[in-house]
């Protein structure tokens, strides 16, 4: 429908293969069952436990495939291996061997950049802790119902309590836009958000030797991920980009206000490159 139409071919292969398929179901399995003369266990292996047992096993026999090993293993696959709504996995991104002078603190949308800096520290010799948790913004004297109500969100803040002097490099990335009016329904939301933000720039940047800041991503109105593999395997598939940002843009805005404030506050935009 709309913006995720697939060519009008798909549709008549969509067809024929679904009388293909049908034609195959009623030939090898329904008329097969019609004749069935087993007995009551028979039929409840056969026709129910097998098949349940099938569909049980496959998730997990397919979460065994090697690239799906692999997936995990670099970290892509979300909340499983990083330091995101958890704090005993792997927390330190980049190079390994050096000590990470750089604390990342957030929600989602820093652990969206886990391999973003997990790349770029093994290239230029540095390190980087990256502690997160969903829709849990980072700022001294959080009041949003996630706080309350989300112990891996109160985790992030006792995690950066404990270690969060030991750095001399601090970043901060989250969806700001979280914070506009607009989104007061969120459970992100903390209607004092940015008041206690500046308030908390200003003892960082006192007391750190940098603080960066990740500016927003704008959000696409598709699903991404399946726009750019079906445009590989369909010939004819187009998609056009199609973003909503005017909340995100409200929200970096802000927080490039507030940057400007304090020498060593640093904004890196990522999204400038996309």
């Amino acid at each position: 429908i709309g913006p995720n139409n697939l060519p009008s071919y798909s549709t008549a292969a969509a067809i024929i293969l679904m009388f293909a398929l049908s034609l195959l179901s009623y030939y090898f399995v329904e008329k097969p069952f019609k004749k069935w003369k087993g007995s009551f266990a028979q039929s409840v292996t056969w026709i129910y436990a097998v098949p349940m047992l099938v569909l049980a096993i496959t998730p997990f026999l397919a979460m065994k495939l090697p690239f799906m090993e692999q997936y995990d293993r670099m970290g892509l696959a979300r909340s499983y291996t990083s330091c995101h709504n958890n704090t005993d996995k792997q927390c330190i991104w980049g190079d390994t061997d050096k000590q990470p002078e750089l604390l990342i603190l957030g929600d989602s949308h820093a652990d969206q950049y886990k391999t973003f800096f997990d790349t770029v520290g093994k290239k230029e010799k540095w390190s980087a802790t990256m502690v997160s948790a969903d829709s849990c913004a980072y700022v001294e004297d959080y009041a949003a119902p996630v706080f309350k109500k989300n112990a891996s969100c109160r985790a992030v803040y006792q995690y950066a309590k404990e270690h969060l002097p030991q750095y001399s490099k601090v970043l901060l990335a989250m969806r700001w836009g979280s914070q506009m009016p607009e989104n007061s329904n969120s459970l992100a939301y903390d209607p004092d958000f940015f008041k206690k933000f500046n308030l908390m720039l200003q003892k960082l940047s006192s007391e750190k030797q940098a603080v960066y800041l990740m500016i927003d991503n704008p959000n696409l109105s598709y699903n991404g991920l399946r726009a750019h593999i079906l445009s590989y395997r369909i010939p004819g598939f187009s998609q056009n980009l199609a973003i909503d940002e005017t909340v995100t843009s409200k929200g970096n805005e802000r927080i490039k206000e507030l940057a400007e404030k304090y020498a060593n506050v640093h904004i890196i935009d990522a999204t400038a490159y996309i």
